[in-house]
């Protein structure tokens, strides 16, 4: 291929010769690892969509460990941790709170009211 001005360069991604002795020499481009990169991590992410887990399985976090140096602290909620943030959402999930505000059809005294009525009800679930 002529080189002058306006060409196309093109990326070799592999390429393999034979010596006058026989020898093979593979030569194998930086662009050519991109390839299996992108096909792996786009495959992953259809699979991710489709089923929500990238492994097939829905994994659990039960405890969470964060540390600075050599000091580390562990969090793990117990059964009353997990029983109130279960009535949040439930709180959330079930009012005008946890919608997106429709600002053409909604009532601004019921959003308030929703809101206040969650802050209120909460208080009491701890």
């Amino acid at each position: 291929m002529a080189d002058y001005a306006g060409a196309k360069k093109f990326v070799e991604l592999i390429q393999i010769t034979m010596g006058e002795d026989w020898s093979f020499d593979v030569r194998i481009g930086k662009w050519f690892w991109i390839i299996p990169i992108i096909v792996i991590a786009s495959s992953l992410a259809i699979r991710w969509c489709r089923t929500g887990s990238v492994l097939g399985r829905s994994y659990e976090i039960d405890s969470a460990e964060f540390g600075v140096g050599n000091s580390k602290l562990t969090f793990k909620p117990n059964i009353n941790d997990k029983s109130v943030a279960y009535k949040i959402w439930v709180e959330l999930s079930t009012r005008k709170i946890g919608l997106p505000i429709d600002f053409d059809d909604d009532v601004i005294f019921e959003i308030y009211e929703s809101w206040y009525s969650f802050f209120c009800s909460n208080e009491r679930t701890y």
